[in-house]
């Protein structure tokens, strides 16, 4: 399997309870051949609006714009 990092990106996945964990957890580094992934708090999966804080409201305000 190969992987791209330019195209792949990371996110920790977390309650609203525990997001002041995401941020320090994003600052970690994670490399794929020797480069950087991106973090990001949401992303667009196969459609679909995917957010860190495990709510779906990014993807039915995307939905229904």
């Amino acid at each position: 399997m190969a992987f791209n990092a330019q195209k792949s990106k990371r996110m920790v996945l977390l309650p609203n309870v525990c997001q002041y964990l995401a941020r320090e957890l994003g600052n970690c580094v994670f490399m794929i051949g020797n480069r950087p992934m991106e973090y990001v708090d949401t992303c667009l999966h196969l459609g679909r609006v995917i957010s860190n804080n495990l709510d779906d409201d990014s993807d039915i305000t995307r939905a229904q714009g």
